[in-house]
C-alpha cells in the first residue's frame, strides 16, 4: 500500500493502547479466575454425582475449548492493535 495515508488521533492511539492493556490484564485474570475453581470441581475427590460428572465430562471441556479460542482471538487482536499503533507511530 505504498503512498497510502496513515492517520490516527491521539484519542485513537490511546484507545488502541487501552484495548491492548485490557486484553493482557483483564482477560488473563478473568480466565484464571474461572480455571482455578473449575479445577477443584473437576476432581471426583472434591465433587461427585450426576451434575459433577456432567460438569467434568461435558460442561467444562466445552467451556475450556471456548476460553482457549477466545484467548487466541484476543491475543491475535492485541497483536494487530500493537502493530497498527506502531505503524502509526513510525509514520509520524
Amino acid at each position: 500500500m505504498a503512498g497510502s495515508v496513515v492517520k490516527a488521533t491521539e484519542e485513537a492511539i490511546g484507545a488502541a493502547q487501552e484495548l491492548s492493556t485490557a486484553i493482557s490484564d483483564g482477560l488473563e485474570a478473568y480466565v484464571s479466575r474461572l480455571r482455578g475453581p473449575a479445577e477443584v470441581l473437576k476432581s471426583p475427590e472434591q465433587w461427585e454425582g450426576g451434575n459433577a460428572s456432567k460438569f467434568r465430562g461435558e460442561v467444562w471441556p466445552e467451556v475450556e475449548t471456548t476460553l482457549r479460542n477466545i484467548e487466541t482471538q484476543m491475543l491475535d487482536l492485541q497483536k494487530q492493535v500493537r502493530d497498527a499503533v506502531q505503524q502509526i507511530l513510525d509514520a509520524g
